[in-house]
């Protein structure tokens, strides 16, 4: 918002979308074996994007799909080795919020707000984006106590439910990226 960094907005769109579908891709492999295959075969993907970047294909520049293919095995490889995640998650939490963050700024940038409106546009914008996700919360609040209960419930709630944000994720990844 202060113009000290100019990222590529079709990117950073994109990356967005790709941050959603890892965590989708996380949220399942943590419930399960952890085997090498998933970390490996997102590595694999997004260095062949990355490659596919560099020969001029797509919005996302290649050195980015590189490092989230660099990140994205660094990150499996230290949540198979930790007892409990949680920590490593609130770190990624962060980092991706950071890149969240940039689709954000880009978006109030085009208002072309006058800079004394930028920091109540700002955090209007980021109070309204939490009391919303506290009312999702509160909504479905009842139905994750059942969900939690019901062990045999828990689980097909947890895959189903990250495969429909892989989806989303992937969808907002490639037509970011390569709509």
């Amino acid at each position: 918002m202060l113009g000290w960094v100019h990222p590529d907005r079709p990117a950073v769109e994109a990356l967005i979308g790709l941050s959603v579908a890892l965590v989708a891709v996380e949220n399942v492999w943590l419930r399960g074996e952890r085997t090498f295959v998933v970390p490996w075969t997102a590595a694999v993907a997004l260095g062949l994007l990355a490659i596919a970047a560099a020969a001029g294909w797509g919005r996302v520049p290649a050195p980015a799909l590189g490092g989230v293919a660099l990140f994205a095995l660094c990150y499996f490889g230290l949540l198979g080795r930790v007892d409990r995640p949680e920590a490593l998650r609130w770190a990624v939490a962060f980092l991706f919020g950071l890149v969240h963050g940039f689709g954000f700024a880009a978006v109030l940038m085009e208002a072309r707000l006058p800079t004394v409106r930028l920091v109540p546009a700002l955090f209007g914008f980021n109070a309204g984006v939490e009391l919303g996700q506290l009312g999702v919360v509160a909504l479905v609040w009842p139905a994750i106590r059942v969900v939690q209960v019901r062990r045999e419930l828990y689980g097909a709630v947890i895959e189903t439910g990250s495969a429909a944000v892989l989806a989303l994720g992937l969808f907002w990844f490639v037509s970011r990226a390569y709509g």
